[in-house]
């Protein structure tokens, strides 16, 4: 399967855009679940936000 996928590019790309196509569908499915608790949602976005954050000011002062 990978020897064909690796020579046939069109098909390659048909399966990229597929799998990145169905994130949209499977991210909603997974929000419309309510036993998400409000509180747990808000420390994960603010620890997300936080370390991109982080990860911009390493790659433009070149920290590692």
């Amino acid at each position: 399967m990978v020897s064909v996928l690796e020579t046939n590019g069109l098909l390659q790309i048909l399966l990229l855009t597929l799998m990145a196509g169905l994130a949209m569908p499977i991210g909603a499915a997974i929000a419309s679940v309510e036993r998400i608790h409000p509180r747990w949602l808000e420390t994960e976005v603010r620890h997300s936000v936080i370390a991109f954050g982080g990860g911009v000011r390493g790659d433009v002062f070149g920290f590692q």
